[in-house]
């Protein structure tokens, strides 16, 4: 007679993605008792350790910055395999995983098998990083033909990266932020750029990947809410504003998802990415000269950010265009001074209560009662201000575990935009709204408040330096 205990194996299948290239994807499911070596939750931590990341339910997804995710999912079956579990891989995953392929830096040939696949794994802890907002870019440039960057960790650390792709790296690590980006100004100097750079191909697909997971652990529930790919409100923002004003023209260009708008004067153009990821830009808007001027200022806007937020500067702008065209108008495009619009600013967040403070880059301003929202200028960035960098943030958290969103003004952003934008903010925050929660549902037409307050006072910000304007291709 049989006595030994009846029991389901976990069963896992690992398998080629079908629309992301390249990506491995994982789906597990079985019987948790009596085999505990291969509960469900074991299984998930065994593919977690590998570097796979949940998607929904019972399916992880692999991507990798050095294309490595076959060696890692066979990694991962082996280990799955030696704890009892059923593993089923794919004939087009096997051929993959047969091919043995190592990807070659040619700056590093020199390296083992091993060393070059750790490069790759530190690689990518830092692109997971950064897309998971551990980590915030805070400027880029090229030495040479090298991508360099600065950025910091939420404890604070701020640290040097060098290279791209799987060869990118931590170069030097500081104490701080500020210590951090004054090195990174010391090194670089005009070739700093505020923000991250653009990402490469491959950090892209990677990028697109990640969109569809979450870091959630193996042992949380499996029905926790996913964060969305897209947030769908921006739609509606958009919708919102093309029916409040009729002198934007939309239209398209280049690839279907990207809608541009530009003003009936050719001297404002806004940029939308309907497709934006999760903490990365999903507006871009900038003011010229004249139509066939330079630029003089530029904002943009995370995916994240608060719709009712972003229609409030898109509204911003909106007025102030139709004040500059107003017969016998003598308004300037862009703030001719700084400090006026900053002024404000500061007028308007101290008098709602506002915590004001000084550091080695410049103001910020806390929202009150324990709110992630604040305004930060940095005089750092102002000081090399050439049409390229951005010196005003409006940044915070919604109610979505690591979800942040923000807005960066240039520095010559109009005094009335600036205005708007943070007059509205200090009324969100007072109504005690997470940002989550709120939602394009202005009704077309719908006026919203326009009172102001005309008398700027003095701004505790070191020598503003006067924007220098430089013509865009």
């Amino acid at each position: 007679m049989d006595l030994m205990p009846d029991f389901t194996i976990s069963e896992v299948r690992l398998d080629l993605h079908s629309s992301l290239p390249g990506i491995v994807v994982a789906h597990y499911e079985g019987a948790t008792t009596p085999n505990t070596k291969v509960t469900d939750a074991a299984v998930a931590a065994i593919l977690a350790k590998h570097g796979f990341r949940h998607a929904a339910g019972q399916t992880m997804l692999l991507s990798r910055i050095d294309y490595e995710e076959p060696y890692y999912a066979h990694q991962a079956a082996i280990e799955l395999r030696n704890r009892s579990a059923s593993v089923h891989i794919s004939r087009a995953l096997q051929q993959e995983i047969n091919a043995g392929w190592v990807p070659v830096d040619l700056d590093r040939t020199w390296l083992s098998t091993a060393e070059i696949r750790e490069t790759g794994t530190a690689a990518q802890m830092i692109l997971e990083d950064i897309y998971d907002r551990r980590l915030v870019i805070l400027g880029h440039a090229l030495d040479g033909h090298t991508r360099v960057a600065v950025g910091a960790y939420g404890d604070g650390r701020g640290v040097h990266l060098h290279g791209q792709d799987q060869a990118r790296h931590e170069s030097l690590v500081f104490e701080s932020e500020d210590q951090a980006l004054l090195d990174f100004r010391l090194r670089y100097g005009d070739a700093v750029r505020y923000g991250p750079a653009a990402p490469t191909t491959s950090e892209q697909r990677v990028l697109d990947a990640l969109a569809h997971t979450s870091n959630r652990t193996a042992d949380s529930p499996t029905n926790s809410p996913r964060l969305p790919e897209q947030p769908a409100p921006n739609e509606a923002a958009l919708a919102v504003f093309f029916d409040e004003h009729p002198d934007w023209e939309k239209y398209r260009t280049g690839p279907d998802e990207v809608t541009i708008a530009n003003h009936e004067s050719l001297t404002a153009r806004i940029e939308f990415t309907h497709e934006a990821a999760s903490g990365t830009t999903a507006w871009t808007i900038a003011g010229y000269e004249s139509p066939v001027g330079p630029r003089t200022w530029y904002a943009t806007i995370s995916a994240d950010t608060p719709p009712d937020l972003v229609l409030d500067l898109l509204d911003g702008l909106a007025d102030h265009l139709t004040n500059i065209h107003l017969p016998n108008s003598t308004t300037s495009f862009a703030s001719a001074d700084p400090r006026e619009s900053g002024a404000q600013a500061s007028t308007l967040l101290v008098e709602a209560g506002w915590q004001h403070t000084q550091d080695g880059r410049g103001a910020r301003w806390h929202a009150p009662d324990g709110s992630t929202t604040e305004v930060r200028f940095d005089h750092i960035a102002a000081y090399y201000a050439d049409g390229e960098n951005l010196v005003w943030s409006v940044s915070g958290t919604d109610d979505r575990p690591r979800t942040g969103w923000s807005i960066q003004l240039s520095q010559s952003t109009p005094a009335p935009v600036l205005h708007t934008l943070v007059e509205n903010l200090v009324h969100l925050e007072a109504a005690r709204k997470p940002p989550a929660a709120v939602q394009a549902t202005r009704a077309p037409g719908a006026s919203r408040s326009t009172a102001r307050n005309d008398q700027p006072q003095p701004l505790l910000i070191p020598g503003l330096a006067s924007p220098r304007r430089t013509r865009r291709p």
